[in-house]
């Protein structure tokens, strides 16, 4: 009979968990790409266009652009030697790993001691606060590194339990493969050391060192993720990021219990602890530890939950500062970290469920609960089929945000409307009057005018907005050729690649510059370099100029 109901119980989870997240996601097969990274990170990344070995070794040695995540973009690869850019697959993929998510969650919990684990993972799969992670393409790797993060997890418990080298050397991979996916794996170390300290005691000495593979390993990422985000870590004071990572600690964990949608939750008012955003999230959460500590007298449990959501909430606190705003959180920073708020729900229904009293009412709230979550995911959803929906809902929360009105400026350039576009460049710095990336907006459409004087006062003030924006020189570079000032182009295009060698587009239109020069030589070496960069120009460019094949860098 033990037997039949185990059956019976897998049979259920492996149809109630498909079925929840394609009667929430389903429609969203139909969702185009956006205009919120998807151009960026995939139907515009050369690197994502073929794939070979030039252009796997391009996604191992880049970032994207301050995100180390090769393994995130060979899968964007392989999707499109496959099939092209076809949403529905990118979306797809994105469903089915989302799926498997959700299976390794009830495992994990399962292995944890929650009984109640199916209603936790079925909420994981409808919860509206996962919408960001499923249902936009360019989140693949918040989705990716967590199945893999939940399999390491997995099998350091199978390890703990007597699972041997083998268990231990898949924890191993599975940590190698979730950080490929995305860095911000770089605590599941710190995870393995909350699990053994949960199940008691936690083995000394021992259980440092056993980890001293995984936290080198670890380490190495950090190393160079922190590279990669050199320039937003250092954008904020070291007190302000502390103020917002308090902040941050308090609203991501609200938003599992109250979701709403905010594509930005920006950071509008100055950052001192004297306001109260700041110093009651303090409070809150010196009362919650303090209530932490007294609860260790009884049970390790509250704390083994709220210490696995603030240890997957850790990594996202150096990414507050980008492109000049200040970003509190972000929905999809709590889908791994959500997993410790769902063992204690887990823990809390397995009380109330227990309660021949209660056991009623429990499983009528939890039934109402996944039906208005999955109702609220599904309608959220929607907000993501394509570029203006997401965006005219997100700027009507955010009114604030520059970068939402640059965006739907970019969609109106891209559709031919010229005089949209510059209305919403100029709301864009009306939010912002140093944001770069509409002067650069607004100097496209002066120069395609014909208002070159114009477009090189908009391109100059770009870059006293952003003196780093290498999009600001290239388009400047641009201009100066066009105008026949070929020295000028060559000092932007060389400045552009100042502050990025791997620009490729820089160092085309520099060789191309060179060439109008007639230093011939270092045109050539030039595109050369744009092969080894992007081997996607490769048959192009060689078609082009056959003797690159011979020429030697070095000389």
């Amino acid at each position: 009979m033990p037997g039949m109901v185990a059956l019976t119980r897998s049979r259920l989870i492996l149809f109630l968990l498909p079925l929840a997240v394609f009667l929430v996601y389903g429609q969203s097969l139909s969702n185009g790409f956006v205009l919120w990274d998807d151009d960026k990170l995939i139907t515009e990344n050369p690197i994502v266009r073929s794939l070979s070995p030039h252009t796997v070794r391009a996604a191992f040695t880049s970032y994207d652009p301050e995100l180390y995540v090769p393994f995130t973009i060979v899968s964007y690869q392989v999707e499109h030697a496959l099939f092209g850019f076809q949403p529905a697959v990118f979306h797809g993929t994105s469903l089915i790993l989302h799926i498997i998510a959700a299976f390794l969650v009830y495992a994990f919990l399962r292995k944890v001691g929650v009984k109640a684990a199916l209603p936790c993972a079925l909420l994981f799969a409808v919860h509206p606060l996962n919408v960001e992670a499923v249902a936009w393409a360019s989140a693949r790797k918040d989705v990716l590194s967590a199945v893999f993060a939940l399999a390491s997890l997995l099998s350091y418990l199978r390890y703990r339990q007597g699972g041997g080298r083998p268990a231990f050397w898949s924890a191993f991979l599975c940590l190698l493969l979730s950080l490929l996916a995305k860095p911000a794996a770089i605590v599941l170390p710190f995870a393995y050391l909350l699990l053994d300290w949960k199940e008691g005691g936690g083995r000394g000495r021992d259980a440092w060192r056993e980890k001293i593979p995984f936290f080198l390993l670890s380490a190495v990422f950090l190393l160079i993720g922190l590279a990669g985000k050199e320039a937003n870590v250092q954008a904020l004071p070291p007190v302000h990021t502390a103020l917002l990572a308090a902040k941050s600690a308090v609203l991501s964990p609200s938003l599992f219990l109250f979701p709403r949608f905010s594509l930005l939750f920006l950071q509008h008012t100055p950052v001192t602890p004297r306001s109260p955003e700041f110093f009651l999230p303090l409070l809150l959460l010196a009362a919650l530890g303090g209530l932490t500590l007294r609860s260790l007298r009884r049970t390790r449990s509250l704390a083994f939950g709220l210490g696995f959501a603030l240890l997957f909430l850790l990594p996202s606190f150096v990414t507050f500062s980008k492109a000049g705003a200040v970003y509190v959180t972000s929905d999809r920073y709590m889908y791994l970290a959500q997993v410790g708020f769902l063992f204690l729900l887990g823990l809390a229904l397995d009380r109330f469920l227990s309660s021949r009293a209660l056991r009623a009412a429990t499983i009528a709230a939890v039934t109402v609960t996944l039906l208005a979550a999955g109702w609220g995911a599904w309608r959220r959803s929607l907000l993501w089929n394509n570029s203006a929906t997401l965006l005219q809902a997100a700027l009507a929360r955010n009114p604030g945000s520059a970068a939402l009105p640059h965006n739907l400026g970019e969609l109106a350039a891209g559709e031919g409307d010229t005089e949209g576009a510059i209305l919403r460049y100029r709301e864009a710095l009306r939010a912002d009057p140093a944001y770069a990336p509409s002067f650069i907006g607004l100097g496209r459409i002066a120069q395609a005018q014909g208002e070159a004087d114009r477009a090189l006062r908009l391109f100059r003030s770009a870059i006293q907005a952003d003196p780093r924006s290498v999009n600001a020189y290239l388009h400047l570079g641009n201009l100066y050729r066009d105008r026949g000032d070929v020295d000028g182009a060559i000092a932007a295009f060389r400045r552009a690649l100042e502050i990025k060698p791997n620009f490729a587009q820089a160092r085309i239109n520099l060789a191309d510059a060179y060439g109008k020069k007639g230093m011939y030589r270092e045109g050539l070496l030039e595109y050369k370099r744009v092969m080894e960069i992007n081997p996607e120009f490769r048959k192009e460019i060689l078609q082009k100029f056959p003797q690159l094949e011979q020429l030697d860098m070095g000389e």
